[in-house]
């Protein structure tokens, strides 16, 4: 599939963070919808047809445990790839968020080089 074709969805609190990751995604041609609601994301998750999905692991509302738990048990989209961002420097964090579904991490700050490169690989992992 080319990168066009790709939907991605960004659940993160801060709309600057979003506004940065949508035009890093755009530029290297997917496309992108972003939301700063916790709730918002998961519903938008289950009813969107998207190819992978970024969560905020902080996000309020409904935290990134909660949006990853929700798309791993719904099962039109459980296997859609999930890479979790966080500002949270915790050492259980890694294992935590592994181990209920995501498939990559990363930690704020991060270039949108990795960032791009983890969503290349994973989209091109799950097709």
């Amino acid at each position: 599939m080319e990168k066009a074709m790709y939907k991605i969805l960004v659940i993160d609190d801060e709309k600057d963070i979003c506004d940065i990751v949508a035009r890093s995604l755009v530029r290297h041609g997917y496309h992108v919808q972003c939301l700063t609601k916790g709730d918002k994301g998961l519903k938008a998750a289950r009813g969107g047809d998207f190819d992978l999905i970024i969560v905020d692991w902080t996000i309020p509302e409904l935290s990134g445990a909660g949006i990853v738990k929700g798309i791993r048990e719904s099962q039109d989209i459980a296997d859609r790839p999930i890479i979790v961002i966080t500002g949270k420097r915790d050492p259980d964090f890694l294992n935590q968020s592994l181990d209920i579904g995501a498939d990559d991490f990363l930690f704020k700050p991060f270039s949108m080089h990795l960032l791009t490169r983890k969503v290349d690989h994973l989209l091109h992992a799950h097709t």
